[in-house]
């Protein structure tokens, strides 16, 4: 096999063309450190190589991009990044990325933790239950939230004084307001006693 044509790409990617076949698009500068030029003879492992230095390359280019606008946890970044790049690569990347800091899911964890709980006043229900649709492992899901002590009732108090001022007198808006809680993960038995207080 040989290397019939080099067409250049935007972002730093050129075209590969083998005997006369588009093969893949490959990062300018994987190509110069491999001494990649038209009529260039290469092999299977050769072509192999390539691909999955450009995509780690690449992979890592993305993860910096992507975790300079924002934290994610490993597993948010995995599925990020293997739409574009093959899985190996993104492998990689993602160890490359924990062991220059940029990700852990136990630093990520408490922040993530305490924002679901403090800002937006869910249980700890509903801040496992949003921390397991991030990845977060059960272990560290459990380790985050048992280090954090919160009033329910006094959540439960500021909730219903933002959204349902009127649940204290009105049996409709209550049921509301009841039905809210509850999405919000708190039990039955917290939401019950908070308005026994008011009948």
């Amino acid at each position: 096999m040989y290397i019939t044509g080099l067409k250049k790409e935007r972002k730093l990617m050129y075209s590969v063309y083998i005997d006369g076949e588009f093969w893949a698009k490959i990062n300018n500068e994987i190509l110069a450190q491999n001494g990649v030029k038209i009529g260039l003879e290469i092999g299977e492992n050769f072509l192999n190589k390539l691909k999955l230095d450009s995509d780690y390359k690449n992979a890592k280019n993305k993860a910096l991009h992507l975790l300079s606008i924002k934290d994610y946890t490993k597993k948010e970044l995995f599925d990020k990044l293997k739409k574009f790049f093959c899985i190996e690569a993104v492998e990689k990347t993602i160890e490359k990325m924990e062991n220059l800091g940029l990700v852990s899911d136990r630093l990520f964890a408490p922040k993530y933790a305490r924002h679901l709980i403090f800002n937006k006043y869910f249980s700890k229900n509903r801040a496992a239950f949003e921390m397991r649709k991030r990845g977060l492992s059960k272990e560290i899901i459990s380790e985050t939230l048992a280090d954090i002590n919160y009033d329910a009732k006094e959540h439960i108090k500021f909730l219903i004084d933002k959204k349902y001022k009127n649940a204290y007198s009105d049996q409709k808006v209550r049921e509301k307001a009841i039905a809210f809680l509850q999405r919000c993960g708190y039990n039955w038995d917290d939401i019950k006693s908070f308005f026994d207080k008011y009948k």
